[in-house]
């Protein structure tokens, strides 16, 4: 009633009167048991807006017209609670900001509530969104998500917002559509009508010029990621063909489509089609002088190894452990400018014994020389793979089960051949042509002997 009052003064003093008018436009006394918490104070003179009577109403008020605690906090509690949210004709229909109506008296309490409603609920930024519980030390005005199961203060208003305001908290119910930003998560939220969800989580991201992964993103890196690791998976939720594909294309043969791996932001391996349509493997030692390890045909298939390496262009990664190819998986050519090199320092070997070349002459005359042809004389390409073809030509050789009858019959047993499965008497026979060499050797020196020993007597007949 002293707002109308003092309102009502002011009105009659702006209005043009017949006579001058007598009467002072004054705050009425102050009652103790009144039932508003106003305190009508007037302020400093000035020249420029007066009453009839001289009196100065510029800034009539020393400080805002605020409801008492007791009175904020019941308003906050009618307006905070979802199921008493105001009919739209005493409230806006978006944020419940209450009007002030015709017939209201102390009009300033609901003006002022709104305000407060305002400044929680306009521009949303809050500190964090997942605690439980209301923080001890919250500044007057911070903001926060409540958590699920919250507590204390905060039980029951789990997914609204809630604003430390005055030394009390109040709640406000989000309605579809709300954004606010996390301080503490540096992202932006979305309520989308039952929670808080990521704003941009249903964005596609479609013809962006840059895209940065915690990274920044240039005009030659266009997309630019810093992460532990990165997972590209097959599509799971159309879903897809269950296939995953990693596509790099490139204008023309002479440009580059290739991964390249770096230590320090310089270059030391690098795979793909680097200059032609060839799929190669370089490598280098310090980012500026590459060399090719392999590289394979794209018509052929062949491949092409260490082009510009002059030793040891393929080795095995432990010395004598490796086997190239197998009984099963043969080569069906070797190409070589020289023969096969074997170490055979005498430091490597033990139990050193010659061999009887009486022994090697008999295992010479049992073992027979062949030629045959091969059943399967290679495989040929077809669709869907390849099919065996029989052989053309015929071969020289041996037969690894008749030097295997020799060897039992004379008691030897040396590495000259040997099984595919050792526990499997009837797998794939092998031989080693440089153990037959040692034999062979032997049995020449036996023959070269004996030779000599006839030259010998035929010359000493002859002299008589």
């Amino acid at each position: 009633m002293r707002v109308v009052s003092i309102m009502a003064c002011l009105l009659v003093a702006g209005r043009p009167a017949a006579r001058p008018v007598r009467k002072t436009c004054r705050p009425p006394p102050r009652r103790d048991s009144g039932p508003g918490p106003l305190r009508l104070q007037p302020g400093p003179r000035s020249d420029r807006h007066r009453t009839m009577t001289g009196r100065p109403v510029d800034r009539l008020f020393r400080r805002p017209l605020i409801p008492r605690p007791a009175v904020r906090r019941s308003i906050r509690r009618q307006l905070s609670r979802s199921d008493e949210v105001p009919m739209p004709d005493d409230a806006t229909p978006n944020f419940a900001f209450p009007y002030i109506m015709p017939s209201q008296a102390q009009k300033h309490l609901t003006h002022n509530e709104a305000l407060r409603m305002l400044d929680a609920v306009v521009q949303v930024g809050v500190a964090d969104r997942d605690l439980v519980a209301p923080p001890a030390d919250a500044a007057n005005g911070a903001r926060f998500i409540v958590g699920a199961a919250a507590s204390g203060a905060w039980a029951g208003q789990a997914g609204r917002i809630a604003a430390w305001q005055d030394g009390a908290w109040a709640f406000f119910a989000p309605r579809e559509g709300w954004l606010a930003w996390v301080a503490d998560e540096d992202a932006l939220l979305a309520f989308d009508g039952a929670g808080w969800v990521p704003a941009l989580g249903k964005v596609p991201i479609q013809n962006a010029p840059l895209l940065g992964v915690n990274a920044a993103a240039d005009a030659v890196n266009r997309f630019a990621l810093k992460s532990d690791a990165a997972l590209f998976s097959h599509d799971d939720v159309r879903p897809g063909s269950g296939d995953m594909r990693v596509k790099l294309n490139k204008a023309a043969a002479a440009g580059t489509a290739s991964f390249l791996f770096q230590t320090g932001y310089s270059g030391r391996a690098e795979f793909g089609t680097v200059g032609d349509d060839r799929f190669a493997l370089k490598v280098s030692a310090d980012g500026a002088t590459w060399r090719e390890a392999l590289r394979v045909d794209n018509a052929t298939g062949g491949l092409s190894l260490a082009a510009e390496a002059r030793t040891a262009a393929i080795r095995p990664a432990a010395d004598n452990t490796s086997a190239l190819g197998g009984s099963g998986a043969r080569w069906s050519q070797i190409w070589s400018a020289n023969g096969v090199i074997q170490t055979s320092d005498r430091r490597d070997k033990t139990e050193i014994e010659a061999l009887d070349p009486e022994l090697a002459a008999r295992l010479v005359d049992a073992v027979e020389a062949v030629t045959f042809r091969w059943i399967e004389g290679g495989r040929d390409a077809a669709e869907g793979g390849t099919v065996a073809r029989p052989g053309r030509r015929r071969h020289a050789g041996f037969i690894a089960q008749d030097l295997r009858a020799a060897l039992d019959r004379q008691g030897l047993d040396v590495a000259a051949w040997g099984l595919d499965d050792p526990a499997d008497p009837t797998s794939r026979h092998w031989l080693r042509p440089d153990q037959l060499v040692a034999l062979l050797w032997a049995a020449l020196r036996e023959t070269r002997q004996r030779v000599e020993a006839l030259e010998a007597a035929a010359q000493a007949a002859s002299s008589a």
